[in-house]
């Protein structure tokens, strides 16, 4: 394994011990390694660990976390926030050199979905699946906009990226709430009826969302989501083809979309309305993908990482997925996350989980 030093103190990466992480099925997948985040700076031929925390007594190294979801500010690619499943949630000013913990609000335990407003980039929203926090001050100060009752939780939280910047809530039953006023009150506007995981509000399309569920596919609104339609393909009623992995909004080309589901990986030029399934290097269904990353220069660098029996591995394409070439990961655990920086698109995060025992 080679490892590149980026521009920020190292530490050594420490083994943990061997855990086990089901797939859902009867597989289950031995790892080890070291949690928190990486980072490459030549597109995932070298990795750097980037999980310091800076403390009055010393750095502390976030290796031992795992990483659920990262989130961008969308005016700020250095902006990041860490999701974290046992620890809270983290943030970042420097592209993950350092990352901060909130003194209040989302600073413990499981992190689901956190959304940073889009006309203002100090107002963030997190969700620790119980409550939903709201900080108007750049994470120095939180107030709880929503509490959830029962055996629900909220499983993700966006604001809408035009004027008047709605906020949305889904919770993992399948309640779509939104809110017009940052939180203040909020108001169900559909109940899916199947466990549902995933909002994304689109950046080109004014009142188009998309919503990601565990067993049935993507949903799409045009209209704020008043209404809704279920995204359908052919190769969608294929075995796994509704189940849901991860989505990616293609982030400089309107209407590029790239899903990811048991089965495989599909992509879309046209806003959803047809797809194309993307030949990858092992059979439908065999890898359980888990991060899917798409670069902004050039949307024909796609990457993805996927668990194959006991192992994980890096795939990438520079030709649109007709090829694929694929690279050691820096860590035996789950890669759960996958992105590209904006701004520099040789720069390629990976997260990952470590299993609990």
């Amino acid at each position: 394994m080679k490892y590149k030093i980026f521009p920020i103190t190292l530490f050594a990466i420490v083994l943990m011990g061997q855990g086990c992480f089901s797939l859902g099925t009867e597989q289950e997948v031995q790892t080890s390694g070291a949690g928190g985040f990486f980072v490459s700076t030549d597109k995932g031929g070298a990795w750097s660990p980037i999980s310091t925390l800076p403390e009055p007594d010393g750095a502390k190294n976030l290796n031992t976390l795992s990483v659920y979801r990262l989130f961008e500010d969308p005016n700020d690619p250095n902006a990041l926030y860490w999701a974290s499943r046992e620890g809270g949630m983290f943030f970042t000013y420097d592209s993950g050199r350092t990352w901060q913990r909130p003194g209040s609000g989302p600073n413990a335990g499981f992190i689901y979905s956190v959304a940073v407003h889009p006309a203002d980039k100090c107002v963030i929203f997190a969700t620790n699946g119980s409550q939903v926090f709201r900080s108007d001050d750049c994470n120095r100060t939180w107030s709880e906009v929503y509490r959830i009752s029962g055996d629900d939780r909220v499983s993700s939280v966006a604001v809408g990226q035009f004027d008047p910047y709605p906020v949305y809530l889904l919770t993992y039953n399948g309640d779509f709430l939104q809110s017009s006023d940052n939180g203040i009150s909020w108001r169900i506007g559909r109940r899916f009826k199947t466990q549902s995981i995933d909002i994304f509000t689109d950046p080109f399309v004014d009142h188009r969302i998309f919503i990601g569920t565990q067993s049935k596919g993507m949903w799409r609104s045009t209209d704020d989501g008043e209404t809704w339609v279920q995204i359908v393909n052919p190769f969608f009623n294929i075995a796994g083809g509704q189940e849901y992995r991860r989505f990616v909004m293609h982030p400089t080309i309107p209407d590029l979309m790239f899903y990811a589901s048991t089965y495989g990986i599909h992509r879309s030029t046209d806003g959803a309305e047809h797809w194309q399934e993307l030949s990858l290097l092992h059979a439908p269904g065999a890898a359980r993908i888990f991060g899917l990353a798409v670069s902004p220069e050039n949307p024909n660098e796609i990457y993805y990482t996927a668990t194959i029996n006991n192992r994980s591995t890096l795939y990438k394409s520079v030709d649109g997925g007709q090829t694929w070439i694929s690279e050691k990961l820096p860590s035996g655990q789950i890669p759960s996350v996958l992105r590209v920086h904006r701004d520099h698109p040789e720069w390629l995060y990976v997260g990952f989980t470590i299993p609990a025992n």
